[in-house]
């Protein structure tokens, strides 16, 4: 009788896809929130070690490993969260929290381009944006609590 409801519960999953429903807004809307704050903290993190290599204090390697864990995260966090079927009434948590994720890729993406180049003037202008995208974050975070 186990294996026969383990063999029903493969097939639903597989029949499922691997899309997964939120349960609720609630639910969707906490889903948001923990991707937000994921990507505040690659952001963060991005912009420490753009700083750090603007001022010479940390090797070009290090800045360029760090940044690249960071760009590998985001895209994670942002498959992760795009793997979730809002609920109907989330379409607006949804739009903006796959835009924020969107612009955090970008964001950190360009970061390691300009790491690894050292592009000093480009790594300044990357510094505001990503301060910039932090603080979007920590009001989208805000709004989703």
């Amino acid at each position: 009788m186990i294996s026969r409801a383990a063999a029903v519960l493969a097939a639903l999953l597989v029949l499922t896809g691997c899309v997964s429903p939120a349960l609720g807004n609630g639910s969707y809307r906490g889903k948001g929130q923990a991707s937000v704050q994921a990507a505040l903290s690659e952001v963060e993190t991005a912009a420490l070690v753009v700083e750090q290599l603007r001022r010479d204090r940390i090797p070009k390697a290090y800045a360029d490993e760090t940044v690249s864990a960071s760009e590998q995260a985001i895209g994670s966090i942002s498959e992760s969260f795009g793997s979730v079927q809002p609920p109907p009434q989330s379409d607006q948590v949804h739009d903006e929290v796959t835009a924020l994720l969107d612009d955090a890729d970008s964001a950190i993406s360009a970061a390691r381009i300009a790491v690894r180049r050292v592009d000093r003037p480009r790594l300044g202008e990357l510094l505001e944006q990503l301060h910039q995208l932090a603080d979007r974050l920590r009001d989208a975070e805000s709004r989703l609590s």
